[in-house]
């Protein structure tokens, strides 16, 4: 029975989809609102990972309770968040890095934070002698409630070393990125000497490909189109080569650095993936750009409903009723938590002004 909501995804992705005309290629491959619609789709498939981990009926649903379906969604994400601020940069150049912070962090952590406190509530009901120590404590090592902070964290570190690389050494793209590389590399081999989950983190590595992309995507463009489908054939085997070295040498090596290189591995060719199959196809449908619009905060709110309805004191016994609930109100409270977070936004800023 949930595979009926795989097959509505497609027929709903089918509805969607859009081939370049004449064979040839889009003049400008990924646009606003195509971005926007991708994010949706990963949003909508992300949820479907996790409710998948909790029910077990259908053929395809227990596919995607894998790790690296999660892992390859993750890169997803930030391959297309490394392309925005990328572009943004270029378009504007250092005036984009005006309020940097402020705009991008406070996009990701005053949603956060509202996440945080309810969850932080259903803890305490569900625990009262659970300390604020404690849950801090669990959200160091992104073990809070359900809200998958390591993302919110993960991003957050991203943007930051944008914002500092960019600025340092804007007029040195070569510099900038390759600082940029090398501090997501150490943000990540830190999370695994802390003990942290090194297959969440190994998708930063798709930032990186965002942003190079972004800044040569012309010179990209030219040298791909000619050689389109023989591009398009090898990122597919890098892809797959990267998967057997993941499942099969890593497996098997006493060294801990090998799988982490597979995983960076996994994450930048399905960031490549992503953007040569965007030179010649896209999706544009007004529900997917909803999503879109607030997958972050279906990403930050999906984890609570998925708790609330399957728990030790309250469980919803049927897959197929589990799921459509989760995913109907993983969008409608996403769309709440964005326009609460905009007016917690909106009352900060006239309060701010007024000091």
């Amino acid at each position: 029975m949930l595979d009926i909501l795989i097959i509505l995804f497609l027929i709903m992705l089918f509805w969607a989809f859009k081939v370049a005309p004449n064979r040839g290629f889009y003049l400008r491959p990924l646009t606003l609102e195509h971005s926007i619609c991708l994010k949706g789709i990963c949003a909508m498939l992300v949820v479907f990972c996790h409710i998948s981990q909790k029910a077990e009926g259908g053929w395809v649903f227990p596919c995607l309770g894998k790790n690296l379906a999660e892992v390859i969604l993750a890169s997803l994400f930030f391959a297309l968040s490394g392309y925005g601020v990328m572009k943004q940069f270029k378009h504007n150049q250092t005036a984009y890095l005006h309020g940097f912070y402020r705009k991008r962090l406070g996009k990701i952590f005053i949603p956060g934070f509202i996440i945080w406190g309810i969850c932080f509530a259903l803890e305490r009901i569900a625990n009262p002698e659970l300390s604020l120590r404690m849950v801090l404590r669990q959200f160091a090592s992104s073990d809070l409630i359900r809200t998958f902070s390591w993302f919110l964290i993960a991003i957050a570190v991203c943007y930051v070393g944008f914002g500092l690389f960019m600025r340092w050494f804007h007029s040195q793209m070569p510099t900038a990125i390759l600082s940029l590389c090398v501090y997501l590399m150490l943000y990540m081999l830190i999370c695994q000497i802390i003990g942290l989950d090194t297959v969440w983190y190994s998708s930063m590595a798709a930032f990186v490909v965002g942003v190079v992309w972004a800044n040569w995507e012309e010179d990209f463009m030219s040298a791909v189109r000619g050689f389109y489908w023989l591009f398009l054939v090898a990122g597919i085997l890098l892809i797959v080569g990267m998967l057997w070295g993941y499942l099969t040498i890593s497996k098997a090596s006493l060294n801990h650095v090998v799988p982490i290189l597979f995983q960076w591995g996994i994450s930048m060719g399905v960031a490549l993936m992503l953007f040569l199959l965007c030179q010649k196809f896209r999706f544009q449908s007004v529900l997917w750009g909803l999503a879109g619009t607030v997958s972050y905060e279906i990403f930050l709110v999906q984890g609570i409903i998925l708790y609330l309805f399957r728990n030790d004191t309250s469980y919803v016994r049927t897959d197929i009723v589990y799921a459509v609930t989760v995913v109907v109100l993983s969008v409608v409270c996403g769309i709440v938590l964005h326009f609460v977070s905009k007016g917690v936004t909106f009352v900060y800023r006239k309060v701010v002004k007024l000091g």
